[in-house]
């Protein structure tokens, strides 16, 4: 069979619907990410405090996460997103009354993430899960890559939209429209059709169920590797949770400025997303995936470095270009070696590695800034990232020799 670009799915009506109210539903998420970043830090003026959010967001994916994909492979998956759709809704609601209302501190803004954290650790596997019901099994790469870019098309818009919405009505602008974002994805997941065949389980959760999931991780090192890779890299590497540092100290640039900087790693990945899903077939992936997170601590370090806002937003753009088609190459892999029957399983430990890099490293970030400030926080961090790649490399030989079939 001849291979089409990843934009031929579209065709499928369940995938169109579901990616447009996914986008939809990103957008007013991503917007309020950078939002409750610069409110906190106007009320702390702290970068431990921005250090903190990934604490109490990772948390909840460390007690709820290895569960959470067999409630993803045991329950009806659209009720589960309906639900999670439901509840962000209400922590959008009492975000924006908190704030209209001046009765907002660090500890509520701290909770609110935990709690919605805690939804996220069940909404994120089953929606992984629920994508490959939607299009025949040929065509499951270019919904994987599509996937992908409208998350990384949600880190450009959001980031762009909300610098603009603070100048002029404040952060709870944000907060409001993240809810009416939510409303909008409920409604468009009652139309999408998705199939599914519960596993068969003795209880809320089967222990013997979340084993099955690990032990087909531990046999599956073409996985494990990219996900040992994904995390670590993305641990040292992190550098966005100091972008309202770097903006007011440092490039001294306004919030609206702030806005761009936060969407600079997503245009590179979206331009990165339509090259890679406009291609019938990557040679050497695994090689490909590794010279990527190279870059990527590279980049880092030269953001790290620069003084310039400009030559900021090329090295975040070539971080979020290398992380992206880091990703496009770990998804694909993953869901094609994934039974279907062990994707919500498989996605809710590939959920932990993903967001426990990012959030984990957010709280070294912003604590190592307090120590050595942000810039060597930033600097060694991309080295650790570069060095950390160099070790998979050679660990995992296997990964470098990867050949797309």
């Amino acid at each position: 069979m001849k291979k089409q670009s990843s934009f031929a799915v579209l065709q499928y009506r369940d995938l169109r619907l579901f990616l447009i109210g996914l986008l939809i539903s990103s957008v007013g998420t991503q917007m309020q990410i950078v939002a409750i970043s610069w409110h906190l830090y106007q009320l702390t003026h702290s970068a431990v405090s921005l250090g903190l959010m990934g604490v109490f967001a990772f948390i909840p994916y460390i007690l709820f996460g290895l569960f959470s994909g067999v409630v993803a492979d045991t329950f009806h998956r659209k009720k589960i997103l309906l639900l999670a759709q439901f509840l962000l809704t209400l922590s959008c609601a009492c975000l924006w009354i908190l704030t209209i209302t001046h009765l907002i501190q660090p500890i509520f803004i701290y909770l609110i993430l935990f709690f919605n954290a805690s939804v996220m650790s069940f909404d994120t596997p089953t929606r992984s899960a629920v994508v490959p019901s939607m299009v025949p099994k040929e065509e499951l790469k270019g919904a994987v890559n599509l996937l992908l870019l409208v998350r990384q098309t949600s880190l450009v818009l959001g980031p762009m939209i909300v610098g603009f919405l603070i100048a002029l009505y404040g952060p709870e602008s944000a907060y409001f429209l993240n809810g009416l974002s939510y409303i909008l994805f409920f409604f468009m997941i009652l139309f999408v059709r998705i199939s599914h065949t519960p596993l068969d389980t003795k209880g809320f959760v089967d222990l013997k169920a979340v084993k099955e999931g690990i032990l087909f991780l531990k046999n599956t090192s073409l996985i494990s590797s990219t996900m040992l890779l994904d995390f670590f890299v993305s641990f040292f590497g992190s550098a966005t949770v100091l972008l309202p540092v770097f903006a007011k100290e440092l490039l001294h640039i306004n919030v609206q400025q702030l806005g761009i900087l936060y969407a600079a790693p997503a245009v590179g990945s979206i331009l990165t997303g339509i090259i890679v899903s406009s291609l019938k077939k990557m040679h050497r992936p695994g090689l490909i995936l590794l010279v990527a997170m190279i870059f990527f601590g590279l980049a880092t370090v030269g953001f790290g470095i620069s003084r310039w806002f400009g030559l900021s937003l090329v090295f975040l753009a070539i971080i979020g270009a290398s992380d992206t088609l880091s990703t496009m190459i770990r998804n694909v892999l993953r869901q094609s070696l994934t039974p279907d029957e062990m994707r919500g399983r498989m996605g809710s430990i590939v959920m932990i590695f993903f967001t426990g890099g990012p959030f984990l490293g957010d709280a070294e970030a912003g604590i190592a800034a307090g120590f050595i400030g942000p810039v060597w926080s930033v600097i060694t961090g991309g080295i650790a990232a570069t060095l950390t790649t160099i070790w998979v490399w050679k660990k995992f030989p296997q990964l470098a020799r990867y050949k797309e079939n």
